[in-house]
């Protein structure tokens, strides 16, 4: 999980996926950060959160959220638990 956001719309979003069972959310400072935990086996999969998140969601727009994961690995059931989270 990397947060570009602080905000409160981007809390909430963390948040429901720290309440989901199966998933352990880890904090990175930094998209670069994330995508090194997930190249060298550190994470499975994470959740990038983009600059704005809260100005673009709270005015009424939509912000795309990005997920990296590993290939090969058990990132594409994650999306699916990661995306019934967000929805």
């Amino acid at each position: 999980m990397v947060g570009g956001d602080e905000g409160p719309l981007a809390t909430d979003l963390v948040r429901r996926l720290e309440r989901v069972d199966r998933l352990e959310v880890r904090r990175y400072t930094g998209r670069e950060d994330l995508l090194t935990a997930v190249e060298r086996g550190q994470a499975e999969a994470g959740v990038v959160i983009p600059p704005g998140y809260d100005g673009t969601v709270g005015s009424g727009g939509s912000a795309a959220i990005g997920y990296v994961a590993r290939p090969g690995t058990l990132g594409a059931e994650l999306r699916l638990t990661v995306g019934s989270a967000l929805d």
